[in-house]
C-alpha cells in the first residue's frame, strides 16, 4: 500500500507522493463569511438606529401635539380671565354701554382678538368697530341649539368654529354669563379668537416645516390650519386621509398612519384638549418621520455592492496568484502518476514476459532434465548388478525427482497460463484453477458471477493475476489440499474471495514477515495498480484473501 505521508520505491519506480494543497475554496469561504457577516452587522446597527429613530420622531410628534393642545388652553384659560375682569366693570354694572365700549377698547388684548358685549339679541359693542355702528344680531352667528341655556346653567361657553362678519377669518368664541340683579343672565362678554391668533400661538411650538397643523372644534370642523409649502395635507383632505369621520377623529388620540388623496403615507398625531373639547391634530409625511431610514438605504446599498465588488476581487486575485499556479501544479502532477502508471503496466508486462519465458525454460530444459534423469535411474534400479540398498536408495531419488517434476510444472503453468485475449474471462478463470487442480491434486471449487464477463479488461487483467499468484503463494507455503474461489459483485462493487485450509499464519495489512513478505508482494503490486484494496486473515482454519475493487460492468 502506499503510504500518504511518505514516497516510497516501489518495483524500481518512484511513486510522487501530492504537495498538500491549501483548501483555497474554505479560506474563500471564511473571508467571504467574514464581509458578509460585518456587513449584515454594520447593516443590521443602522437600521435598528434608523428605526429608533423614527420611533422617536414619532414620540415627539405626539409629544409636540400636547404641547400645542396645553398651550391653546392656556389661551382659552387666559381670555376666560381677561373676560372676568371686565365683567366686574363699574360701567357695564351702570348700564353705560359707551364707556365700557370705551374701556374694552383700553384694554390691552393680543392682535386677532376681539371683545363683544352682547344681549340675548344682538352685539351691544364691539372693539372691532366703532361705537354706534350698527352691529350684527346674534342669530347671524348660528349659535349651537342650547347655547344660551348652557350659559346659563354653566357661565361660561366655548363655541364651535364661527364665521366672523367683522373679522376676516374664522374665530372661535369664549363666552361667559354677565347676570342682571335677579341673577339671570343680563349680558354676554365674549371673546373671539380668529384662526390667525390661533396659528400665531401655536407657531412658538417647533415643528418641522413640512408638517400639517389642524385645530378642530368638537363638532369636527377645523378652526385653525397651517397650509405650508409643500404640506403633504390639505385641510379639505384631513378626514379622508386619517380614513375617519369627522365624529370619530375628534375622539381619537395618539399617533396613526394612513394617505393622503395622493397616495403619500402620512402620520397623523390627533390629542384632546378636556378644557375646551378640541382637538389638536398635526401630520407629518413618511419621508420625514423615516428621515434616517431613508437617508440609511443608499449607504446600505452603496457598501453592499462595495462588499460584492470586493469579494468578487478577492475572487478573481486568489483565481489568478494561487488557484491558477496549483491547477497547473495538479495537472502536472496527474500527467506523472499516468506516466508512472503506464511504466507499472510496462513493468508488470515486462514481468509476465521473463515469467513465461522462465516458465518454457523450465518446461523445455529443466524438466526434461528431470524426466532423463528419473529414466537413468529406473535403469539403474533395475541393472543386475544392483544391490538390494542400493536399489532402495535409487527408489527414494525416483521420487523426489518425481515430486520436483510435478512441483516445476505446476510452477511452470502457472507462470504461464491460459492467457485472457484468447479466451473468456470466466472460462479463463476457470481453466486457471483446474489446470492448478489437476498438477498438484488439491480440491478446488470455483465459483464466478457470470456478469463477470462483462467487466472492463483491467479488472479482468486484476482478477486473474490476483489469483495467479494466490495459487503460487498457495503452492510454495501454504501446505493446503483445499481451495474456494469466489467472484461475485454486488453496486459496481467485486470481490474475489480466496479460502485455503492450508497453515495459515498470514495476515494483511500487517508488518511484513519473513513469511508473508515473499509471499503476498506480488497480490500488492498487481492490485495496487488499480487502486484496489487487499485484505488477509489468518482463520484458525487457513487463509482468507479478499481483493476488492470498484468498477462499472
Amino acid at each position: 500500500m502506499l503510504d500518504d505521508e511518505d514516497s516510497v520505491m516501489d518495483m524500481g519506480f518512484l511513486v510522487v507522493q501530492q504537495a498538500t494543497r491549501p483548501s483555497l475554496p474554505r479560506l474563500q469561504w471564511l473571508i467571504a463569511t467574514v464581509l458578509v457577516g460585518s456587513y449584515m452587522i454594520s447593516a443590521a446597527v443602522t437600521l435598528y438606529n434608523a428605526h429608533a429613530d423614527q420611533a422617536n420622531r414619532l414620540i415627539q410628534l405626539k409629544q409636540t401635539v400636547q404641547d400645542l393642545s396645553s398651550l391653546l388652553d392656556r389661551e382659552v384659560a387666559t381670555s376666560r380671565a381677561l373676560l372676568q375682569g371686565l365683567s366686574s366693570s363699574p360701567a357695564l354694572a351702570s348700564g353705560d354701554i359707551r364707556a365700557f365700549h370705551a374701556q374694552m377698547l383700553r384694554t390691552p388684548h393680543p392682535a386677532g382678538m376681539a371683545l363683544v358685549l352682547a344681549d340675548r339679541e344682538r352685539q351691544l359693542a364691539n372693539v372691532l368697530a366703532p361705537y354706534g355702528t350698527p352691529l350684527p344680531e346674534l342669530s347671524a352667528y348660528k349659535p349651537q341649539p342650547g347655547f344660551f341655556e348652557l350659559l346659563e346653567k354653566q357661565g361660561v361657553h366655548v363655541s364651535s368654529r364661527v364665521e366672523g362678519r367683522l373679522q376676516p377669518s374664522p374665530s372661535t368664541v369664549i363666552s361667559i354669563k354677565v347676570p342682571g340683579e335677579d341673577g339671570h343672565l343680563k349680558y354676554l362678554l365674549c371673546a373671539g379668537i380668529s384662526s390667525d391668533r390661533l396659528l400665531a400661538v401655536l407657531q412658538g411650538e417647533a415643528l418641522q416645516q413640512e408638517a400639517g397643523l389642524l385645530v378642530i372644534d368638537a363638532m369636527g370642523q377645523v378652526i385653525a390650519s397651517r397650509q405650508q409649502v409643500g404640506a403633504m395635507l390639505r385641510t379639505e383632505d384631513l378626514f379622508s386621509a386619517v380614513g375617519m369621520p369627522p365624529t370619530e377623529l375628534v375622539a381619537k388620540q395618539g399617533v396613526f398612519p394612513g394617505t393622503d388623496l395622493d397616495g403619500t403615507a402620512i402620520h397623523t398625531a390627533f390629542v384632546r384638549s378636556a378644557l375646551t373639547g378640541w382637538t389638536i391634530a398635526a401630520t407629518q409625511p413618511e419621508t420625514t418621520v423615516a428621515l434616517a431610514l431613508h437617508r440609511a438605504i443608499p449607504p446600505l446599498a452603496g457598501a453592499g455592492l462595495m462588499v460584492i465588488m470586493a469579494l468578487l476581487g478577492f475572487f478573481l486575485f486568489l483565481r489568478r496568484w494561487f488557484e491558477a499556479p496549483f491547477e497547473s501544479m495538479d495537472r502536472m502532477l496527474d500527467r506523472a502518476h499516468q506516466r508512472i502508471r503506464l511504466l507499472i503496466e510496462s513493468f508488470q508486462s515486462i514481468r509476465r514476459q521473463e515469467q513465461k519465458r522462465i516458465a518454457q525454460e523450465l518446461h523445455d530444459t529443466t524438466a526434461q532434465h528431470l524426466v532423463a534423469a528419473g529414466l537413468q535411474l529406473s535403469a539403474l534400479r533395475h541393472s543386475s548388478g544392483a544391490t538390494h540398498g542400493l536399489a532402495q536408495q535409487v527408489e527414494e531419488i525416483q521420487d523426489l525427482l518425481d515430486q520436483s517434476l510435478t512441483e516445476l510444472r505446476t510452477f511452470a503453468f502457472l507462470l504461464r497460463p491460459p492467457a485472457l485475449d484468447q479466451s473468456p474471462f470466466n472460462w479463463a478463470m476457470v481453466a486457471l484453477a483446474q489446470g492448478f487442480a489437476n498438477r498438484t491434486g488439491h480440491v478446488v471449487k470455483i465459483a464466478i458471477a457470470e456478469s463477470a464477463n462483462h467487466l472492463p479488461p483491467a479488472a479482468h487483467n486484476l482478477f486473474y493475476r490476483v489469483l495467479q499468484e494466490a495459487l503460487v503463494n498457495i503452492q510454495r507455503h501454504a501446505h493446503a489440499t483445499c481451495v474456494d474461489i469466489e467472484l461475485n459483485g454486488e453496486d459496481e462493487r467485486w470481490e474475489l474471495a480466496i479460502q485455503d485450509n492450508g497453515r495459515g499464519g498470514i495476515s494483511f495489512p500487517a508488518p511484513v514477515t519473513e513469511v508473508n513478505g515473499l509471499g503476498i508482494q506480488g497480490i500488492v503490486e498487481t492490485i495496487e495498480a488499480l487502486d484496489g484494496t487487499l485484505h488477509i486473515e489468518d482463520t484458525g482454519e487457513g487463509t482468507l484473501l479478499r481483493a476488492r475493487l470498484h468498477c462499472v460492468e
